[in-house]
């Protein structure tokens, strides 16, 4: 069996935080450029466009998450047009003939958005009985005892 790095990334809520409309939005500037005319390229001209921005900003970001034999995998920067920032973080690693990585979004203090993690109960799915009981199984145990 090879051992290899899996790497899961965002839950599928996560996804839907950071995907935005999918549009670009017009800027309040304008960017002038200068533009050649005709074939013989001996004039030349300004024309004025307009400037866009993603609903979304997504670039590297600061952390990165570690697989075996030094392996690094790098975590986004998800920046709004709002000024709003969200990182993406390393939520859990599993060991299973490899690390199987899941990531989840911070705001930039480093607290975990709740709404971004992956559940118990979808971990699970993924690694039965690894995470522990699930909060039904928990609460039947409870009763039981």
């Amino acid at each position: 069996m090879s051992r290899q790095d899996t790497f899961v990334g965002l839950s599928p809520e996560a996804l839907k935080m950071v995907e935005g409309c999918g549009k670009d939005h017009l800027k309040g500037t304008v960017e002038r450029k200068e533009v050649v005319i005709g074939s013989s390229c001996r004039y030349t001209t300004f024309i004025e466009l307009p400037l866009v921005e993603p609903c979304v900003k997504v670039e590297e970001g600061p952390f990165k998450a570690k697989g075996m034999y030094e392996n690094q995998y790098p975590l986004s920067k998800y920046t709004f047009r709002d000024g709003t920032i969200y990182l993406e973080v390393q939520q859990a690693s599993v060991w299973d003939s490899g690390p199987t990585i899941y990531t989840c979004l911070a705001d930039t203090s480093g607290t975990h958005i709740n709404e971004s993690e992956w559940t118990k109960e979808e971990l699970d799915n993924f690694h039965p009985g690894y995470f522990g009981p699930t909060e039904e199984e928990e609460q039947e145990l409870v009763e039981k005892y």
